[in-house]
């Protein structure tokens, strides 16, 4: 970037944590999440910008994962690993994630979350722009991020992306 930029500063980066170990942590637009050991549960702590709510996690529900987005954040409950998110995507929306699926592992990106199922270790997603051409195929990782998602397979651990601004997306002018 040109060095005469002045980055805006939303407090994400002024907030010195507790001094207590955390055992998730995931960086969004303007706040950071993180999962904070307390008694054993990942209880969530959020800092930084709150202008959508991204910030406003339910007090001592513990989280097995966070993920920190555009303007909101997901997360998977620790006493029934059932997905929520909270805030709204650069679209303006809040995401909403399927009621009574339990999932192990979700990532948050700019318009949209995708999470890996519990029964069948397969992905879904959800929000606005969400990437198509999801492998029928189980994953043990993804990652979310603007156009596109990315997952590690479980058969072969091979890294897999589907969606715009993939390298063979034809299309990719992003």
């Amino acid at each position: 970037p040109d060095s005469n930029y002045i980055f805006p500063n939303y407090g994400q980066s002024n907030v010195d944590p507790p001094n207590v170990p955390y055992t998730n942590i995931s960086a969004g637009r303007v706040h950071t999440c993180a999962l904070r050991v307390d008694n054993s549960r990942g209880i969530a702590e959020c800092w930084g910008s709150n202008s959508n709510g991204q910030s406003n996690v339910s007090p001592n529900v513990p989280y097995t994962r966070i993920s920190a987005g555009y303007e909101y954040t997901c997360g998977i409950r620790e006493d029934n690993s059932l997905a929520e998110c909270w805030g709204t995507n650069s679209s303006g929306r809040s995401i909403t994630v399927s009621p009574n699926v339990s999932y192990t592992h979700i990532s948050a990106g700019r318009y949209h979350a995708c999470a890996i199922r519990e029964d069948n270790s397969l992905v879904e997603c959800w929000g606005d722009r969400v990437t198509t051409g999801s492998p029928n195929v189980p994953y043990t990782l993804i990652s979310v991020n603007v156009f596109h998602t990315c997952g590690v397979r479980a058969d072969n651990s091979l890294a897999e992306c589907w969606g715009a601004g993939k390298p063979s997306d034809p299309t990719n002018n992003l």
